[in-house]
């Protein structure tokens, strides 16, 4: 079988689109050029990676940074120095935004270098609307340039997009070379011993026709259903034209069938670091074309969602309102990944319903276990999670009704049954929270602990 090849739909002209230059023709006898890359996040991923990504907005970049990477030719061999230099600049006047110069030493267990520099500031201070262009110079020759871009229209989030609306989302195979619109056969089930590539047509409605240039970047991924990242594809447009409909092609697989084995995925898209959408699909015996409207999941609000939800109580906050409280809490950064992942999975859920899916027998465990230590806030994500919950329509009530082992357990037979359906009847309709949970069966073999009957 062929290995997987991502068809990366990028605009790739002279000028500032081009993504990634390399001089090779300089390069050291003792390196080689791999990559370079552009992030803004600090955080790191597996494989020592970063959120790579080359537009931002204004009200949400601090520091800009790029990473060169490098074979090292001297691998295990002998170690090296040289000196470089990282130089950003505005593309069209080429003033110089920063000029970075530090000593390199490699070592012989590199065998591949990384040099990460980056500069800025508070939001909003240092970098402004504009092109620029990323250097990197060893030994005072260019080795690679990058371009980054900076718009003002304001902050991405799951629920606003003040960049464009999706007006559809369709899926068809495809080989390596695309197939022209006319004759595409959208889909909602691929063959897999037929499928190559998977691509996805996504057209948009742009709120940007005012402006003279809008870099459009989009990173898709693809997950089977346990999770696991099947590849990503990356789609950079430099649109100069105020053209109010884009419609774009980008995908994922292989030139020939095998590469897609029987199961259920999801397409993500992001823009400015969001998931603006996720699309199902399943790969399996037979192709099933796609009936009617297609189906994806996006948070920003539309008409026909705000109708099909149930009338608000009068004293339930809005979802958008939950999260936001959810949010302001200090730290418990991988907290609020967690349920923010998991509120967006169950509206997927939930607009598949809409749209006439059958999710009835999907078994999707609501039940969660916060560790920590003491004052670590996870009363406070309870009480949070119970609100959220409201705002989507899963409870009645947004109550979370707290007990711990004193009020569960009882001392004598035949009494703790008693006192923990009291608690459940209690908390039905919002959330039972058992404090100290591990307390209930932390006491041995004592047959005469009744915590194991809870």
């Amino acid at each position: 079988m062929v290995p997987a090849i991502v068809r990366e739909s990028i605009f790739l002209q002279t000028g500032i689109e081009g993504t990634v230059m390399a001089r090779k023709k300089n390069e050291k006898k003792h390196f080689k050029f791999k990559d370079m890359k552009v992030f803004g996040s600090l955080e790191n991923f597996h494989n020592n990676s970063k959120n790579y990504r080359i537009v931002f907005d204004e009200s949400e970049v601090t520091y800009v940074n790029v990473e060169l990477q490098l074979y090292n030719i001297l691998f295990d061999e002998e170690p090296w120095e040289a000196t470089y230099k990282v130089r950003a600049s505005d593309y069209y006047s080429d003033k110089e935004m920063c000029l970075v110069e530090k000593e390199l030493k490699a070592g012989t267990d590199q065998n591949i270098i990384y040099i990460r520099e980056g500069w800025g500031n508070t939001p909003d201070r240092w970098w402004k609307k504009g092109t620029y262009k990323w250097e990197v110079f060893i030994d005072d020759e260019l080795v690679g340039s990058n371009y980054f871009y900076i718009t003002n229209n304001g902050p991405v989030t799951p629920t606003q997009n003040p960049y464009f609306t999706i007006q559809s989302i369709r899926l068809y195979e495809s080989p390596q070379g695309n197939v022209p619109r006319a004759d595409r056969k959208y889909l909602v089930q691929f063959n897999k011993d037929t499928t190559r590539y998977i691509s996805v047509e996504l057209d948009l409605l742009s709120k940007m026709t005012s402006e003279q240039y809008f870099p459009l970047e989009l990173i898709v991924n693809f997950f089977n259903d346990a999770g696991q990242k099947k590849g990503t594809s990356y789609w950079f447009e430099h649109i100069s034209d105020q053209r109010k409909r884009i419609v774009l092609d980008v995908g994922y697989g292989a030139e020939t069938a095998g590469f897609w084995f029987e199961d259920q995925y999801t397409c993500e898209i992001t823009f400015m670091d969001n998931i603006i959408a996720v699309v199902p699909f399943r790969v399996g015996k037979s192709d099933v074309l796609l009936e009617g409207e297609p189906v994806w999941l996006s948070l920003e609000a539309t008409e026909e969602e705000d109708t099909a939800q149930a009338a608000p109580v009068a004293d339930t906050i809005s979802l958008e309102d939950a999260r936001k409280e959810l949010d302001a809490l200090i730290g418990l950064t991988s907290v609020k990944k967690e349920i923010n992942e998991l509120t967006t999975y169950l509206k997927f859920l939930s607009l598949r319903e809409q749209k006439g899916f059958d999710e009835a027998s999907s078994k999707f465990n609501l039940n969660m276990v916060f560790t920590g230590n003491p004052g670590t806030g996870k009363t406070t994500v309870a009480r949070m999670l119970g609100k959220i919950y409201r705002a989507m329509g899963l409870l009645t009530k947004d109550i979370v009704h707290e007990v711990g082992r004193v009020d569960l357990v009882a001392e004598f037979i035949g009494q703790t049954a008693p006192k923990t359906r009291a608690a459940i009847e209690q908390a039905r309709g919002g959330i039972l929270f058992i404090d100290e949970a591990y307390a209930l069966t932390d006491r041995g073999d004592d047959n005469k602990d009744f915590g194991k009957e809870v």
